[in-house]
């Protein structure tokens, strides 16, 4: 991949709403309404520019957590927003050791971000397989580090109450192996299983849908994109839902669900960074969205009340790499 350009895209914040609507994180938008791309006010306080934010929703607001800057330094910031307009610094100092390409997830009281990558984009980059949680996004606590390999790009998510963490990357090594915990600040990881029915893959939009882990695309390192989907109800038995989905192959796309459907946000294809959605309400026909405001990749997304917000990123120009703001 190129370097970062010194370029950005007037894009802040987008948030799928219905036309006119004014975001507001704790208003339902009606079902099958004609959602459209809301581009939120540019000068949004949060810095530095990034990519590769972890996302997630807490206490009714929308955490953004660390990240890779535009300088190629990552980081171990936190910010906040119950509108997705105005955003707070809840911690500016390092709390969890910097990183970006993690996992995160929210079960309970408790967000954990776990894995991904120590150093810069391309200097002293180190995988690893630390393990941070907080009850309130600024009194952060170190775990006993995972059972499982350092890597990168993982997927992440709480199901069945547990943590559970799939796949990754270490370098040229990708995996499809499956871990889980309930007590993750004593570490107790359990392999579920260390070779799934998937290949092998970091990078993958990850959720959980109709009561099943769901996995679309992801990747071998940036040489090969998936274009399938499976799901499993344990974790361990894992049933492909389509071979060839109806999207190209894809990696560094966000998978979310809001209005009881999937939605696949984004990512690298063969082509370069796409603005392509994909929606579903199976997990094996899928049909086109709302086309992101900008291609991108590397979101930050998460899907809440009112719609689906999407922040920081790559998009593409020409063969350079340009961070989206947030």
């Amino acid at each position: 991949m190129a370097a970062f350009a010194a370029l950005t895209i007037p894009l802040t914040i987008a948030v799928l709403v219905l036309p006119l609507l004014p975001p507001c994180l704790g208003q339902v938008v009606p079902k099958n309404a004609n959602l459209t791309w809301l581009t939120l006010d540019d000068s949004s306080p949060i810095s530095p520019l990034r990519m590769n934010p972890c996302m997630v929703v807490f206490g009714g607001e929308v955490l953004a957590l660390g990240g890779l800057a535009a300088s190629g330094r990552p980081l171990s910031d936190v910010w906040r927003s119950k509108d997705a307009l105005t955003w707070t610094n809840v911690h500016a100092s390092p709390s969890f050791s910097s990183r970006y390409a993690s996992g995160c997830a929210v079960l309970g009281n408790q967000i954990l971000i776990a894995a991904g990558l120590r150093g810069g984009r391309n200097i002293l980059r180190r995988p690893t397989r630390s393990v941070w949680a907080t009850s309130n996004g600024h009194a952060w606590r170190r775990a006993r580090d995972g059972d499982f390999t350092a890597r990168e790009n993982v997927g992440l998510v709480a199901f069945r109450g547990q943590f559970w963490l799939v796949g990754g990357h270490r370098f040229s090594v990708s995996y499809n192996d499956v871990w889980r915990t309930s007590d993750p600040l004593k570490g107790n990881w359990i392999e579920v299983v260390r070779n799934a029915a998937f290949a092998p893959r970091g990078a993958m939009g990850i959720t959980v849908f109709q009561g099943r882990l769901w996995i679309a695309g992801g990747g071998v390192t940036y040489s090969y994109h998936f274009q399938d989907v499976w799901s499993s109800s344990d974790g361990k038995a894992w049933v492909l839902a389509v071979a060839d989905a109806a999207f190209s192959g894809r990696s560094m796309a966000r998978l979310v669900v809001f209005q009881s459907q999937l939605f696949l946000l984004g990512g690298f294809t063969v082509d370069g960074v796409t603005a392509e959605v994909w929606t579903s309400s199976d997990g094996v026909n899928w049909t086109q969205g709302p086309r992101l405001p900008v291609a991108a990749g590397e979101l930050g997304a998460v899907a809440v009340s009112k719609g689906i917000v999407i922040a920081a990123g790559t998009g593409l120009e020409g063969e350079d790499l340009v961070p989206l703001r947030i």
